[in-house]
């Protein structure tokens, strides 16, 4: 059982899946429908936010319950020209880490996309963040919280880039350097 702590501090739990390895996982599903039982079992559906890069993932835990918050995750070989970036011209390709869903039918815009989706959180690496696109995402009422460190791009922590990104007004830093 989760202590009580729960009603104080939130959670943020990343699906680990990958669309060209299905099978390395268990189905969506099911991955969706073991973790919204645990969220159920804890009375900790509104305490956590769940957040993924295959937002297949998503999808499959907000048709469970409406309540859940979700987090896009996204990287920043999401740009134009880069292999399966969701601008890729083909359509398998800009649709693999979404189900097939194209940023295309969304004004090419990644915030709308998430939004239209039902998303509350957009999580993108701070190198493909713009202050445009930042002020779009809370335009369209969606917290921002970026990816920072290490596993982010291979860079350290650079206290210049975060400060930036404090004064633009994002919501939260993701990193996995405890020096942060």
């Amino acid at each position: 059982m989760i202590s009580k702590a729960h009603k104080k501090v939130g959670f943020q739990i990343e699906f680990k899946t990958d669309p060209e390895h299905p099978d390395w996982t268990y189905t969506l599903a099911e991955f969706a429908a073991a973790l919204y039982t645990i969220l159920k079992e804890e009375d900790i559906i509104t305490d956590c936010e769940i957040q993924s890069f295959d937002w297949r993932c998503l999808y499959e835990i907000q048709k469970l319950d409406s309540r859940v918050k979700t987090a896009y995750l996204t990287e920043w070989d999401n740009e134009p020209g880069c292999p399966n970036s969701f601008f890729d011209p083909d359509p398998a390709k800009a649709g693999l880490w979404t189900g097939g869903i194209l940023v295309k039918d969304h004004q090419n815009s990644i915030p709308q996309m998430i939004k239209d989706l039902g998303g509350a959180c957009w999580e993108p690496e701070d190198v493909e963040l713009t202050e445009e696109t930042l002020q779009e995402a809370h335009n369209l009422g969606l917290r921002l919280s970026f990816g920072h460190g290490p596993n982010t791009a291979g860079t350290t922590f650079n206290a210049d880039l975060v400060s930036k990104l404090i004064d633009w007004g994002v919501d939260g830093i993701i990193t996995d350097d405890p020096e942060c």
